[in-house]
């Protein structure tokens, strides 16, 4: 006779079931030992999220009779589901979670906040959690920048939230109006570099081509010393990577958007190009060399003696021409250290012929600035134009690199399918290859430009129509070519 076979039910499933007892001390022990399970275990938060635990845990906590101690663990519970996968975060936003902890951080009981605030920070690691919920609702950015004076965990979490979510002029002017520039000051001179580093991004964020916040921030002062005098402090290499390019980060956009000009901060400029080069290096961690590129890339687009230190700094042009090249990089990092490297090329040589001659001199940097404008990914493939049009500007290199590696190829697909930003870039580049000693005029035309030409001087977009007209007006040679543009 053969025996039953006993199966004991899941313990996942038990916890998870547990969240239905009619006891509140039942309840409260599941929530707490799913908790313990799926801190630092990936596998265990995706298996709760497929018994949709949050759902549930999100359902309790606006029962009338959810102690504060259920609630506190259950928010910890669904930030440290946040740490998972980018399945785990959609899950969670798809949930409604974001209202939660927003509730969360305006609570009475500071334990509630706290782990509220780390939670949101949890979410907000990932580039799935939209910005605009925090500005849209109205007591969120108050109380975020009123927890920048908290305690030095919530200050931290705040100012993380608010540096990712701060996009754009509406955004930057109430947080400054809320005075979150005053209120950020301490947490940098707490040299603890934790705190400090997303102080600085959130600086960064606002002063990003806003005058006004960077005027606001340049007469920023605490305990007698100015803002931009702390910002020069954190340069020092004695500070972390981070803490230096942060520092070098805000201090470049004030300088773009006006509030430190080149003609009376000339050295402080040399300074934060040199900490934005050595950052570059090939020492650093991969993000610090991407950003480090990027900042470089603004602190010098728009003028050309910064241009001309930056080409000459520490072996620059041959360090951004290394990130082209993928050696064992994912996917994701590659594209990252690519639009880097084109953006920075692109400032370097944008005006000094011996400089764009030295990079194109660089072994297979038009092949991969070729391979950059069919990149799927389109930042990339913006940063390659972006590059192109700096590199087309040279006389020289028209005759010869660009007819050898066609580079006009690629252009012309650009101008049939892409967005604005992008075709007016390539638009520009195009009229450079058009140019009367231009080898690669012939082919070019050839192979019709002249209509999609026509077709920009028809679109709104001013600057498109211009390059269009532009474009029309370089690359007519034959009476039947002037034909085909009218």
């Amino acid at each position: 006779m053969k025996m039953p076979v006993f199966t004991e039910p899941d313990t996942d499933e038990v916890f998870v079931n547990n969240l239905s007892s009619p006891e509140y001390d039942d309840r409260l022990q599941a929530v707490t030992n799913i908790k313990n399970a799926v801190i630092g275990n990936k596998a265990k938060k995706s298996s709760f999220i497929r018994l949709d635990v949050i759902p549930k845990i999100i359902e309790l906590l606006v029962q009338d009779d959810t102690g504060i101690e259920f609630v506190v663990e259950s928010v910890v519970l669904l930030g440290s589901l946040a740490r998972g996968s980018a399945e785990n975060v959609q899950a969670l936003l798809e949930a409604h979670s974001l209202d939660v902890f927003f509730k969360g951080i305006c609570h009475s009981d500071a334990r509630v906040v706290a782990a509220s605030v780390r939670s949101l920070k949890s979410l907000y690691s990932s580039s799935l959690t939209p910005c605009s919920p925090v500005f849209k609702n109205p007591s969120i950015v108050p109380q975020l920048v009123e927890l920048l004076s908290s305690s030095l965990s919530n200050a931290e979490g705040a100012a993380l939230i608010l540096s990712k979510c701060c996009q754009g002029p509406a955004h930057q002017a109430l947080l400054c109006n809320m005075g979150a520039v005053t209120a950020l000051l301490p947490l940098l001179v707490c040299d603890i570099p934790k705190i400090q580093h997303p102080a600085l991004q959130c600086y960064a964020a606002m002063s990003f081509q806003n005058g006004a916040v960077s005027l606001a921030m340049k007469s920023a002062t605490h305990q007698g010393e100015q803002l931009v005098q702390v910002f020069t402090r954190l340069l020092s290499r004695d500070r972390p990577d981070e803490v230096q390019l942060g520092a070098a980060k805000c201090l470049t956009n004030m300088h773009r958007a006006g509030a430190i000009p080149a003609a009376e901060n000339h050295s402080l400029l040399i300074k934060v190009l040199a900490t934005a080069v050595r950052m570059c290096k090939w020492d650093k961690i991969l993000t610090v060399r991407a950003e480090a590129a990027e900042t470089l890339a603004f602190l010098i687009e728009e003028d050309t003696e910064l241009q001309r230190t930056a080409a000459i700094s520490d072996h620059l042009i041959k360090t951004l021409t290394g990130f082209l090249v993928k050696s064992d990089l994912d996917d994701s990092s590659y594209a990252l250290m690519r639009e880097s490297a084109f953006k920075a090329l692109a400032s370097v040589g944008a005006n000094d012929e011996d400089i764009r001659k030295k990079i194109i001199e660089i072994e297979c940097t038009m092949d991969h600035v070729v391979s950059g404008l069919e990149d799927p990914n389109t930042n990339v493939k913006l940063a390659a134009v972006k590059c192109l049009h700096s590199l087309s500007r040279s006389v020289q290199q028209l005759r010869t690199s660009f007819q050898d590696t066609a580079v006009w190829k690629p252009i012309m697909k650009l101008l049939q399918d892409a967005s604005d930003n992008m075709m007016t870039v390539a638009s520009s580049a195009l009229c450079n290859l058009l140019l009367e000693f231009s080898p690669s005029k012939e082919p070019i035309l050839e192979a019709g430009a002249v209509n999609l030409l026509s077709n920009l001087t028809r679109r709104q977009e001013t600057a498109l129509r211009l390059n269009g007209v532009w474009a029309l007006m370089v690359g007519r040679t034959t009476r039947k070519v002037k034909a085909a543009a009218h």
